[in-house]
């Protein structure tokens, strides 16, 4: 059996997610998180630009919750395929 910790989250991320499971057809939040950290490691490794560069942009609201949610479809759909 793997080694476990416990780890606190944010409301708003439990429920991202929760949305991902869901959108995944994952069956916990454990493996859900272990197929994001995989996707956005991934996604780092590609990235050849300053990361912190990533932190620093700012759109507005609208703009972000469209590409929040165009990301969740996305990270979902990476998930699918390695199933």
């Amino acid at each position: 059996m793997p080694r476990t910790t416990t780890i606190r989250v944010s409301r708003d991320t439990k429920a991202k997610l929760e949305r991902i499971s869901a959108l995944a057809g994952l069956n916990n939040l454990s493996k859900t998180l272990d197929y994001a950290a995989v996707a956005a490691e991934e996604k780092l490794d590609r990235y050849r630009g300053n990361v912190d560069s990533l932190y620093r942009f700012k759109a507005g609201k609208s703009a972000f919750r469209r590409t929040s949610q165009k990301a969740d479809r996305v990270l979902a759909e990476a998930i699918q395929k390695e199933r």
